[in-house]
């Protein structure tokens, strides 16, 4: 990684709030993804009932021919997700929503 010339050198004592700050944030995100990992572990395994439970009472039940139905608002909040993903950050000279 190319040092930018007119870097000054990082220390600690500094940067102590900033570096609090991203660690706090950092360990709420790993925890976020933790819990969601965990939830698409239950879901996977209500999945796997509901299939056993289908090919209980329709031996003929395949999986594959179902297409996964996607919540209207959960597809809203994942466009909104993608779309703030790909914004330039607040400040940057690629921002043109002013």
């Amino acid at each position: 990684m190319a040092k930018h010339k007119f870097a000054r050198p990082c220390t600690v004592k500094t940067n102590q709030y900033a570096v609090a700050a991203l660690k706090d944030r950092r360990a709420t995100m790993a925890g976020e993804i933790q819990q969601f990992k965990e939830a698409i572990r239950h879901r996977e395994d209500a999945l796997a009932h509901l299939d056993a439970t289908l090919r209980l009472l329709d031996p003929q039940y395949r999986a594959d021919t179902l297409a996964p139905k996607v919540d209207e608002v959960l597809g809203l909040q994942m466009t909104g997700l993608k779309t703030a993903a790909e914004a330039p950050p607040p400040g940057d000279p690629a921002d043109k929503s002013k």
